[in-house]
C-alpha cells in the first residue's frame, strides 16, 4: 500500500512539473504562444482564440478575458488593446491542460 501512495504521490508531482514545463515552454519562450498577438489587432485574437468570456473597460484600458474550465484544468487568457484596438498586454494564467485549446489556436 505505501508502495502505491508512493507512486501516485510521484505521478501527480512529475505531472504538475511536465504541466508547468509545458506552459512555459508553449506560452512565453517560444514563438508559437501568446506573445504572438503582441501588436496585433484584437481582430486576429478574436479569430483565433473565438469569443471572449468577458469584454470591459477597466479604468480607461479595453481589458478581454478568455476564460477556460476543462476536466479540472483552467485557462485565463488576458489582452488588453489601445484605443485603436491593437494589442499591448497580455497575461495568462493557467497550465498546459487548461490552455492547450488556446495554445493550439495561438499556433495557426
Amino acid at each position: 500500500m505505501k508502495k502505491i501512495i508512493g507512486i501516485l504521490i510521484a505521478s501527480c508531482a512529475l505531472g504538475g512539473c511536465v504541466s508547468w514545463w509545458k506552459s512555459n515552454a508553449l506560452w512565453g519562450r517560444s514563438k508559437t504562444g501568446i506573445e504572438t498577438l503582441d501588436g496585433q489587432p484584437l481582430s486576429v485574437a478574436l479569430e483565433r482564440l473565438g469569443y471572449p468570456s468577458r469584454d470591459q473597460n477597466l479604468d480607461g484600458e479595453h481589458v478581454i478575458r478568455w476564460d477556460l474550465t476543462y476536466f479540472g484544468y483552467v485557462c485565463h487568457l488576458t489582452i488588453n488593446v489601445d484605443h485603436d484596438d491593437i494589442i499591448k498586454k497580455y497575461q495568462y494564467d493557467g497550465d498546459a491542460g487548461g490552455c492547450d485549446k488556446y495554445i493550439q489556436a495561438l499556433k495557426k
